[in-house]
């Protein structure tokens, strides 16, 4: 009965995304600028907007380091992906953390079949809490996410 309750538990936690586009944004923070990045975040309202969005299948946000975090993404399509950028509660955060791609050095190339684009920040003195951000972009045939 116990491995039964355990399986049914396991299939329950499963999903099994087929033919989605993966996406992960690494963020590396200035020094001491993670709260106002989480405060900014939960301004915005990006976590629970993002996952009402058309195309959305998965968003979730992790705390990597000090001064670092990762969003994890699973699109229907890169096309769903562009969207979401241009919504309004993405340019509200962007606007709270001072993002704006005129203030970064942008480089980008295809890796091992991802698309991965750098963004590093040309001044110190900007008002952006954001050092560097690091794109990674990729079609997936099928990709299974557990959660324990």
């Amino acid at each position: 009965m116990r491995n039964l309750l355990i399986l049914i538990l396991l299939t329950l936690t499963t999903q099994t995304f087929a033919n989605v586009y993966l996406n992960t944004a690494k963020v590396e923070l200035k020094p001491n600028s993670f709260s106002k990045y989480i405060q900014a975040v939960d301004q915005a309202d990006v976590l629970r907007q993002t996952k009402l969005e058309q195309g959305n299948l998965q968003y979730e946000l992790y705390r990597t380091g000090k001064n670092e975090v990762l969003f994890s993404e699973v699109w229907r399509n890169k096309e769903d992906l562009d969207k979401h950028l241009g919504e309004a509660h993405m340019q509200a955060f962007f606007a709270k953390v001072g993002f704006n791609p005129a203030l970064y050095h942008i480089k980008s190339k295809t890796i091992s079949g991802r698309d991965v684009t750098v963004f590093i920040l040309k001044e110190k003195n900007s008002n952006s809490l954001i050092w560097k951000l690091i794109l990674m972009g990729q079609k997936a045939q099928q990709i299974n996410t557990k959660y324990y």
